[in-house]
């Protein structure tokens, strides 16, 4: 049975095809990692789009927060911007309350929250956290396609050498 396996992984590593699926498979994992970050690339406030409306209510769960407004529009809070004191203010905010947020029209999360007299979420600073935490995944994207594309060399090396060395030992 183990022979069998070994034969089996053998032949996949010296299959001209696995060794040209692997750097696209590489590629496509590594691209879907840095592409689907494009969206959270901070942008300037007159691309943002605002909304206005009366404060309902803010639902926070692990990895998700949610300002409600009175008409039934909902907006979602990236969960890595909110630190403790924006939370805190969010569930001591009156039902009624005038707010007035800034959406990143990119990836649809809240970028900003204002009442009439203070900020309760920061503009840049939401923005920064935001593309703070997609960097890792930037990173992991590249790391993924280095990885494959260092492993085809390896594996192509490999078997050159064993193509050029397989009559010794006969």
């Amino acid at each position: 049975m183990e022979e069998k396996q070994v034969s089996f992984y053998n032949k996949l590593i010296s299959s001209k095809a696995f060794l040209i699926m692997l750097p696209i498979l590489g590629l496509v994992f590594g691209l879907i990692f840095v592409l689907l970050q494009i969206a959270n690339i901070p942008i300037t406030r007159d691309k943002a789009e605002t909304y206005s409306g009366v404060f309902e209510r803010y639902e926070s769960a692990a990895r998700s927060c949610e300002i409600v407004f009175a008409d039934g529009s909902e907006f979602n809070v990236y969960p890595y911007t909110t630190e403790d004191e924006f939370t805190g203010k969010m569930e001591s905010l009156e039902k009624g309350t005038p707010l007035y947020i800034s959406v990143n029209p990119n990836n649809r999360y809240v970028i900003e929250v204002k009442t009439e007299s203070e900020t309760l979420l920061d503009f840049e600073n939401s923005q920064q956290a935001i593309f703070g935490y997609g960097k890792w995944y930037i990173g992991l994207g590249i790391f993924i396609f280095a990885g494959m594309v260092c492993s085809v060399v390896y594996v192509s090396l490999i078997y050159a050498m064993a193509l050029a060395f397989k009559h010794i030992g006969k």
